[in-house]
């Protein structure tokens, strides 16, 4: 079913934000990254996406899950080399700002990659 404002875009994955006002998703390609979209109202159609450029790079960066208040974002990546994929986190003060460089979720990250989060919609 198309989103209302993002009828091209051809997302593999969305999460929207608890407030309904920002989605998150990964685009369907070879290398994903990940973008966002927001709107002024849940009814509203949403304004043009944005990839996130800190947390996005060359390698594939996919699943994003973000917080109930909007200033933690957990993410899927590959970008270390013969690892499979990793638990990433990025954080911000303030849902008016944006994420920072994201780092290594090590504490739930296993030898062999991503062994997911119990409270993310991440998947491994």
């Amino acid at each position: 079913m198309p989103i209302p404002g993002l009828e091209t875009v051809d997302a593999a994955y969305e999460q929207l934000s608890p407030d309904e006002l920002t989605l998150y998703s990964n685009e369907q390609a070879a290398d994903p990254n990940i973008w966002v979209a927001h709107r002024s109202t849940r009814t509203g159609a949403f304004g043009p996406p944005t990839f996130l450029s800190a947390e996005n790079t060359t390698s594939s960066d996919v699943y994003p899950s973000v917080s109930s208040d909007g200033l933690t974002l957990w993410f899927q990546s590959n970008r270390v080399t013969n690892q499979g994929y990793h638990l990433y986190v990025a954080t911000r003060t303030s849902t008016l700002v944006e994420f920072g460089t994201p780092g290594l979720a090590a504490t739930v990250n296993g030898e062999n990659g991503c062994s997911g989060g119990a409270s993310t919609n991440i998947k491994c």
